[in-house]
Order: structure tokens, then C-alpha cells, then sequence
């Protein structure tokens, strides 16, 4: 008996979780598709330009745009810093189930900082020939969602429903990815530079999952044949981030004008994740039996394919004192973007399985202008930019997923731990389809300005960033019945041969983002 009450437990958690738009294993849009993947470089004069800076590249921080620019820094200098990020969220949540159900309203709001990036730039001298060397420390990307899922068993109007098992969840996600790297600048023409870098990837992060399933509506007894309420987990993943990769670059320089252009090979960026989790079985509303899964001692891993990259980029000096500058970068996420997941979070080293995400291609055009003002106190720049940060996730409309949620083999033979068996007055497979039939391209609106002296700069940039993303759908659920009094007058038999009987509902999901940073940068030069 508890064999099969965890079995249970377990179908049924893996459902939610694959229904949860920012869980360990999500169906359909993962967390990792909301994240942010149009890595961009560091520095608060470049992030002021909009990221504009493929083209310029001629300060502290062109190992992290174009290492060709590197050659442009004079003598030894350093450079640091320090972002903080003050993040909005919103989510309107009609819940599933064949009649509408009450939006559920959730908000949040929460503020990130830190060192976000550091360099050291030296020249060096070679048989003559002249080198720039960087060492540094960028992070780019920060990683904060958070989302709330629900499923009852009553309508707005107390009215009973059946569809699946009543639960609750939500969930945090916070982290960041961040490079450690040291790249090269040099000059082989009058007018032409190269350069290159190497990242070590690196970072961090947590997930917390809060879930709760009501088992009111099926009949479920432990071993003293007490009557279960519900089932309360906590689960908490530590996550690490690895990888390798790197950045080509070339610059072509005048007088007025400047062209560059960078090109980043294609790489896999490996997400590890270490879980703990709290599970308590409630009989009598009393909390009477701790409940649990080992994870394997290796966590779960998820390889998300970064692809390769090209990015374009010019700057114009109309007067001495006047910068204009224009960048287009392109990422090939459609066909070469991909992320994958263990297919089993509890034993190490399962097969890989792929989201079912039907990824767009990342198209960004980052525009800038600087402008230098000279006065008794020192230089003052001001800049302002705009770009777009298009996401991964859209076009969805199209996609349908199966799961299923069968229990498991629980014997000790390795040969059957993926062996399905049948399991009675519950849902068994899930069809899911739905989405947006658009990608999200939000816009960033930027702006800075800071004080420079002869060998301390101090910059400033302001970033701001919204978007609302929908989802709707459908799903369908097929459960075993005894009598199939249920919402489908036609019943038919499971693949065992159990009468069993389809239940549908719909869903909509509206998130809102909207996301404010601001970097404070110190510059100095030796």
C-alpha cells in the first residue's frame, strides 16, 4: 500500500510539475525560456548607449563587446562595477477546469545587487608587436521569476467540477550566470584590429517549489487505513551553472567612423541542480507521515544549447564632441537552440529528454549616442539608447504534448525502473496544447551620465524594461471510473482495459515583467 500511495504521489507530482510554467522539469515554456538570453557586455557607459558598442569598444569593458577593440586603451587601468535591479511581477491565473474559474491575482516585487563585473587591462610588448590583455569578471545574465498554479475542484460558484486533483503551487527561481575571462587586442593594419576571448561560465542559483494536492475528491488511506487529506511538499534545488566558450572579433577604424564585428561559435551551457525537498502526508489534518524521494547524489542536469552568434556594428562621431552608434546582433536559437533535461529527476544519469519549445531566432538592433560636455569640474557625458531583448518563448500555438502519468516500477531490478503500471481512480495521460502565437520583444529604454577626471572615471547607466506575455490553452485528461458519471457521455476502455472516460478544461496564464537596473561604474587608470 505505501508503495503505491508514493507511486501516486509521484505521477501526480511529475504532472505539476510539468505543468508549472517555471518548475524543475516545465512543460511546454520552461523557466530557462523566460530567462534572458541576449548576452550582452558590461560597463555603465555601454549598457547608458543601449548596448550600442560593437562598433566602440574603446574602453575597460571591450573584452566583453568586441575584444578588438582592446587595442584602443592606453596603459594600465581597472574597472568595476556594481548593479542592483529592482524587479516587478504580476500574474493573472484562470485555473483549469470546464467552467471559468475566478482569476486569481498574484504580484511581487523584489530588488538584486552586487558586483556585476570587474577588468584589469595591461599592454604588452611582443617581438615588437603590441598587445592589449584583459582579465575579468562579467555576469550576464540574472535570473528572477516567480509564479503561482492552481487547480480546484469547485468553480467560482461552488459548483463541483472533475478534472484531475485539486492542488496549489508556486515557486521562486533567482540566480545568475556569469563569465570569467581574459581576452587579447591587437592591431595587423593600419586601420585593422583583431581580438579574442575566452569565458570559463560559471554562476548560481535557487529554485523553491511550495506545493500542496488535496486528495478530497479520490479515496487515498496509509497503511492504517486512514483517510489522506492532502499532501504538502516543499522542495528547494540548488543550482550551478558551467561551460566554455568564445568571442571573435575585428574592428575597422578612421578618423569619423568605426565598423565591428564579433562571432561567437556555438556552445552548451550545463544547469545543475541539487535538490532537498520536505514532503508530509496529512491524515485528520494532522501532519502523521513524512514522505520523500532520494535524488541521485549528481543532481539533475539540463544542457541548454547555446547557438552561435554574429553581431554587426558602427559608430559615427558627427563633431568632437558627438557619438552615435548602431549595433544588430543574431542569435540562431530556431534551429540550433535547444535545451534538454534528465528525463528522471531521481536517478543519476537518466536519458536526456528535449522541451518541447519551438524556440525563435533572437534578432536585437541596440542604438546609442554620447555626448561630451567639458567644464571647470571635469567631462560630463550623457547617453541615452534603446534596444530590443526578444525572448525565446512564442509561437506555442501549435504545440501538443502527452504525458503519461502512469506510477512507475518500484522494485529494486534497474532493467524495470521505467516500467509503467496501472493505477486506479486517478488521471492517467495529460494532453496539453496552447500558447501564444507571437514572440516576445520587449524594449529597454536606456539612459547615463558621470564625471571624468584625468585618471578616475565615474559613470552611471539607467535601464528600463516591460513586457506582458499570455498563454491559453487547452487540456485533456483520460480517468479510470468505476460508473463514469463524469462530463463525457461517451467512456471507453484504457490501454489495460479499465473503463475510463476523457476530461477537458482550459487555461490562461498573463504574466507581467517589468524591470529597472541600475549600474554604477568606477574606472581607474594607472
Amino acid at each position: 500500500m505505501r508503495a503505491r500511495i508514493v507511486s501516486t504521489v509521484v505521477g501526480c507530482v511529475l504532472a505539476i510539475a510539468l505543468l508549472v510554467p517555471a518548475g524543475v522539469n516545465a512543460q511546454g515554456i520552461s523557466a530557462n525560456s523566460f530567462q534572458n538570453w541576449n548576452f550582452i557586455g558590461a560597463g555603465a557607459r555601454a549598457r547608458a548607449m543601449g548596448g550600442a558598442f560593437l562598433g566602440v569598444s574603446d574602453d575597460n569593458s571591450a573584452a566583453t563587446w568586441n575584444p578588438a577593440g582592446l587595442i584602443y586603451n592606453e596603459g594600465v587601468s581597472m574597472s568595476w562595477n556594481y548593479s542592483s535591479s529592482h524587479i516587478g511581477l504580476g500574474l493573472d491565473n484562470t485555473p483549469l477546469g470546464p467552467n471559468r474559474h475566478a482569476t486569481l491575482d498574484q504580484s511581487s516585487s523584489d530588488n538584486m545587487g552586487g558586483l556585476t563585473s570587474a577588468s584589469f587591462l595591461a599592454p604588452l610588448t611582443l617581438r615588437e608587436h603590441e598587445f592589449v590583455l584583459s582579465a575579468y569578471y562579467h555576469r550576464v545574465q540574472d535570473t528572477y521569476a516567480r509564479g503561482q498554479f492552481h487547480l480546484d475542484n469547485v468553480d467560482s460558484t461552488t459548483t463541483p467540477i472533475a478534472l484531475g486533483t485539486p492542488f496549489t503551487t508556486d515557486f521562486d527561481m533567482i540566480g545568475n550566470i556569469a563569465y570569467i575571462g581574459a581576452a587579447f587586442g591587437t592591431s595587423i593594419a593600419s586601420n585593422l584590429t583583431i581580438g579574442g576571448n575566452l569565458n570559463i561560465v560559471t554562476g548560481d542559483g535557487g529554485l523553491t517549489h511550495r506545493m500542496t494536492y488535496d486528495f478530497s475528491r479520490y479515496v487515498s488511506v496509509d497503511q492504517g487505513s486512514n483517510a489522506i487529506q492532502r499532501y504538502e511538499w516543499t522542495d528547494k534545488s540548488d543550482i550551478d551553472y558551467s561551460g566554455l566558450n568564445v568571442t571573435l572579433g575585428a574592428m575597422y577604424n578612421t578618423d569619423r567612423w568605426t565598423a565591428g564585428m564579433i562571432f561567437e561559435p556555438g556552445w552548451t551551457l550545463t544547469q545543475n541542480l541539487d535538490y532537498v525537498g520536505k514532503r508530509v502526508q496529512y491524515t485528520h489534518d494532522t501532519p502523521s507521515q513524512p514522505l520523500g524521494i532520494v535524488p541521485g547524489p549528481d543532481g539533475t542536469n539540463w544542457e541548454i544549447q547555446i547557438p552561435w552568434s554574429v553581431g554587426l556594428g558602427g559608430s559615427y562621431r558627427i563633431s568632437e564632441n558627438l557619438l552615435v552608434a548602431a549595433d544588430y546582433q543574431f542569435r540562431a536559437f530556431k534551429r540550433e537552440g535547444e535545451i534538454r533535461y534528465e528525463s528522471d529527476p531521481v536517478t543519476p544519469d537518466s536519458p536526456f529528454e528535449s522541451q518541447p519549445d519551438k524556440f525563435y531566432n533572437l534578432h536585437q538592433v541596440r542604438l546609442g549616442a554620447e555626448y561630451i560636455m567639458e567644464t571647470s569640474w571635469g567631462v560630463i557625458p550623457f547617453r541615452l539608447g534603446v534596444r530590443n531583448d526578444p525572448l525565446l518563448i512564442g509561437d506555442e500555438s501549435g504545440v501538443v504534448s502527452v504525458y503519461d502519468q502512469r506510477a512507475g516500477y518500484q522494485g529494486p531490478d534497474p532493467a524495470r525502473q521505467r516500467d509503467l503500471t496501472p493505477r486506479d481512480d486517478y488521471f492517467i495521460p495529460i494532453t496539453y496544447a496552447g500558447g501564444i502565437d507571437s514572440q516576445i520583444d520587449p524594449i529597454t529604454f536606456t539612459l547615463g551620465s558621470g564625471l571624468h577626471w584625468s585618471q578616475v572615471h565615474l559613470d552611471f547607466a539607467l535601464e528600463l524594461m516591460g513586457y506582458t506575455y499570455e498563454e491559453s490553452g487547452s487540456l485533456k485528461m483520460v480517468r479510470r471510473c468505476v460508473t463514469c458519471e463524469t462530463n463525457d457521455p461517451n467512456p471507453h476502455n484504457d490501454d489495460w482495459g479499465y473503463r475510463a472516460t476523457d476530461e477537458f478544461g482550459n487555461y490562461k496564464r498573463t504574466y507581467d515583467d517589468n524591470r529597472v537596473r541600475l549600474t554604477l561604474n568606477f574606472t581607474g587608470y594607472f
